[in-house]
């Protein structure tokens, strides 16, 4: 049997193992001696269970992912966006070889999402749900497949490049108070999906924003105003969540305009570092 660390062959001293299951165990044991985190192993081109019990006189290859510890939780979030994409595709192309081979890995990879996409939990929620069911229903299992990797995605994008992460955040804010604009007139009209969406898609940017502030720009004086900024904000927004909770819509939208969205769009001028941001990577 040959075992390959990263496309390359080692001589990796066997003791006792005689089960893959064994020599995971050994391998993580290794990894961790050379602060190294595992992001896979396949046997034979083959994604196994950590406790798989196949004898290894009957693999040929075990071909061994790693890299850094420090980088583990950029690289496995790579792999999530990779493979949630590659179920998509599956999904929507009925692509009946490549859904049996992604399906026999998804208890792993399902097992691997969290606490990695913690901060993503909410969004996916009802995806995940759909993908832990039968996979019977290809529409429903496709975008479920692509709001999951769209998640993993955004994960490895604020780890790579938190700065770039950052100044889009922003933008993004940008544009849901200009939607906001006119949610009164919205819940007027009836379109009350409408309005939810968009008082959804704020919450939703400020947790980002809350999340990649902190691990942004290196710059303690902007941290420390954001966290003043948020104590500000924070009795307003718990207003605003009790009256959506309790259905006055009046309350809701009057709170909004005049108390939450003002403050939002001073953002950029209470924190110094961040009117510095551009979104093109690299371009400060």
């Amino acid at each position: 049997m040959t075992i390959r660390i990263n496309q390359i062959a080692v001589d990796f001293t066997l003791e006792k193992e005689r089960t893959f299951a064994d020599l995971t165990v050994a391998l993580r044991a290794w990894a961790l001696g050379q602060d190294l985190a595992l992001l896979g192993i396949l046997a034979d081109g083959r994604a196994l269970g950590p406790e798989d019990p196949t004898p290894l006189d009957s693999l040929g290859v075990v071909d061994v992912e790693a890299v850094p510890a420090g980088e583990r939780d950029l690289a496995r979030s790579a792999v999530l966006a990779r493979y949630f994409s590659l179920l998509t595709q599956a999904f929507t192309s009925q692509d009946q070889a490549l859904r049996a081979e992604l399906q026999a890995e998804y208890p792993g990879v399902r097992a691997a999402l969290f606490p990695l996409l913690d901060p993503f939990g909410s969004r996916i929620k009802s995806a995940l749900e759909v993908l832990d069911g039968a996979w019977t229903a290809s529409d429903a299992l496709a975008s479920s497949a692509a709001l999951v990797a769209e998640a993993a995605e955004d994960r490895r994008h604020e780890l790579q490049s938190p700065v770039q992460a950052l100044a889009e955040t922003l933008d993004r804010l940008d544009l849901c108070l200009d939607n906001l604009g006119d949610l009164g007139l919205v819940f007027q009209r009836g379109e009350d999906k409408t309005g939810f969406d968009r008082i959804l898609e704020l919450f939703t940017v400020l947790g980002d924003l809350g999340r990649r502030v902190l691990f942004g720009p290196e710059d303690e004086a902007s941290k420390s105003q954001w966290s003043t900024f948020v104590g500000e904000l924070q009795p307003f927004l718990r207003e605003a969540e009790t009256a959506l909770a309790g259905g006055d819509y009046i309350l809701l939208t009057d709170l909004l305009e005049y108390e939450v969205c003002p403050r939002l769009r001073e953002v950029r001028d209470r924190l110094p570092a961040f009117p510095n941001l551009d979104p093109v990577t690299g371009v400060l």
